[in-house]
C-alpha cells in the first residue's frame, strides 16, 4: 500500500476520532499509530534498516528485492574498495 494512503488513513482515524467518536487526542493518537504501524508493508522496514546500515558502510542500494532476499549495493567511486566491480550481490546463506 502507498505511504501516502496509509498517512491519509491514520490522519482520518485521529479527525474523525476526535471529531466524530469524541474519543480523547491520545486515544485517537495511539489507535491510528497501531493501524499505521499494521498497514505498514514489511518490506518498508526491511528497506529503511538497510538505508541505516548503508549510510554507515557508505553504500548505496541499487535495488532491493525483498520476497527473493537480494540486495544490491554499489560503492562510491570516491572510495577506495577491495572488489574489482562496481555493484555488489549479496545473497542469503
Amino acid at each position: 500500500m502507498s505511504a501516502v494512503i496509509v498517512l491519509l488513513i491514520g490522519l482520518a482515524i485521529v479527525v474523525g476520532g476526535v471529531l466524530a467518536l469524541r474519543l480523547h487526542a491520545f486515544v485517537a493518537l495511539i489507535l491510528a499509530a497501531l493501524v499505521v504501524a499494521c498497514l505498514t508493508p514489511a518490506t518498508a522496514f526491511v528497506r529503511q534498516s538497510l538505508l541505516d546500515k548503508a549510510k554507515k558502510f557508505d553504500v548505496r542500494i541499487e535495488s532491493l528485492e525483498a520476497d527473493k532476499g537480494i540486495v544490491h549495493l554499489s560503492v562510491p567511486g570516491n572510495r577506495k574498495r577491495e572488489a574489482a566491480t562496481d555493484l555488489i550481490a549479496i545473497h542469503p546463506g
